[in-house]
């Protein structure tokens, strides 16, 4: 699947997930009324209660700011994004 495709499945599922947090109707109910298998709503579910699920198809940036005091030459910055490190 090329990326695209990829970002208009997480668009649609993110529409998705959003009626049926509106909608007040349990899972099961909600998925019958949609045709949808409650499984894939519940995965989708989970997938955006993720820090980064938003549907974004551009990363967002924070400014990091360094004390002159930090600013030595045998430190490290460790980055974390989900459960990935670098």
């Amino acid at each position: 699947m090329i990326k695209a495709n990829l970002v208009q499945l997480r668009e649609t599922w993110w529409e998705r997930v959003t009626a049926f947090h509106n909608s007040g109707q349990s899972g099961v109910a909600w998925c019958a009324n949609h045709g949808i298998k409650e499984h894939q709503l519940w995965y989708w579910v989970r997938r955006f209660r993720e820090p980064t699920s938003t549907p974004s198809s551009s990363p967002d940036f924070l400014p990091v700011q360094i004390p002159k005091s930090l600013s030595v030459t045998n430190t490290f910055l460790l980055v974390r994004v989900g459960s990935s490190r670098d």
